[in-house]
């Protein structure tokens, strides 16, 4: 009798039980869109109407924040990205079966768990405080690495998101069967040869989604940055010129502070002497985070399928 019954629920009755939790759970999350999209696309069009959308946060634009926010990601990105990945390799194809590598493998498993506002006063107190006071002494300076900039805030959120890039890539390098290296070593392949022709193209689609993924995350966080510069409002984007020969280049100054749009939201939605007043507002770069991300997501998705379908073509 017990096992009809639970023959039965696993069949008939966990169907629609499941059927009908993906239901809530989308008809929550088209609730969710449509009040931001829906909210959010009326203030918007209220502001380009004014001619205030793309302009600096004194006329309630989102210029600056949007420009930050797509700062900070970058330089998090060149931080993050390479470093992430070299380890991964090196754990996957080269460290020693040891303690010492189960002991690195645990630290890194653990370091995806630390409260993200715990690294962001990890970075004011090690970064800001430490290294950079310690630079400013060595280089004969004066506040200028020792202070919160957009520099300190790229590196915490690289420590941050770091562990998401090197589970990724060490998991895609280590789901390829070992089958393929020794087909390549039996062909005459180097290490060298065998990992970047052989084994980097496969994994490549699961280090890419790692990657954008972390960079989806990378743009909404907001705990780490209140430690590390983030500001409500710039009169002006800090920038410097590089110059390669003849032609400048103009680049966002590493060692200045910066807006983002996760602190714009939780600045409008917090600091309002008068509650529900900047309701409205909000949902402006709350779309704007959300198109980010939604974007962000997309391209993850796009490199996968197209990373996926040219090596099954090569099967």
């Amino acid at each position: 009798m017990l096992s009809r019954f639970s023959g039965l629920f696993a069949g008939r009755w966990g169907q629609a039980y499941a059927g009908f939790s993906v239901f809530i759970l989308i008809a929550v999350l088209a609730v969710l869109l449509f009040n931001v999209v829906y909210n959010g696309t009326q203030v918007i069009s209220g502001s380009f109407s004014k001619g205030e959308f793309f302009t600096a946060g004194d006329k309630a634009g989102m210029l600056y924040a949007i420009i930050g926010t797509l700062a900070l990601t970058l330089f998090t990105v060149v931080l993050m990205v390479p470093s992430g990945v070299l380890f991964a390799v090196y754990l996957a194809e080269y460290a020693p079966d040891n303690y010492f590598t189960a002991f690195l493998k645990l630290l890194i498993a653990n370091l995806a768990g630390v409260p993200s506002i715990v690294l962001g006063m990890f970075g004011l107190g090690f970064f800001v405080f430490f290294l950079g006071d310690f630079t400013d002494n060595l280089l004969g300076l004066k506040n200028v690495f020792g202070k919160p900039s957009i520099l300190w805030a790229a590196v915490t959120l690289a420590f941050l998101n770091l562990p998401t890039v090197i589970l990724t890539s060490y998991e895609s390098l280590k789901n390829i069967p070992e089958s393929v290296r020794l087909s390549a070593y039996s062909l005459g392949a180097t290490r060298e040869q065998m990992f970047f022709r052989t084994l980097l193209p496969q994994a490549r689609p699961g280090i890419i989604t790692g990657i954008i993924l972390a960079v989806a995350r990378t743009m909404g966080e907001t705990a780490p940055i209140l430690f590390l510069g983030v500001v409500f409002f710039m009169p002006e984007i800090p920038v410097t010129e590089i110059s390669f020969g003849l032609f400048p280049v103009p680049l966002i100054n590493p060692l200045e502070q910066f807006m983002a749009l996760p602190y714009t939201i939780f600045i409008l939605a917090t600091q309002s002497t008068v509650p529900g007043e900047n309701v409205n507002i909000e949902y402006m770069p709350t779309l704007i985070l959300l198109l980010l991300t939604i974007a962000a997501n997309l391209l993850a998705i796009k490199f996968r399928y197209r990373y996926e379908k040219a090596i099954g073509k090569l099967r």
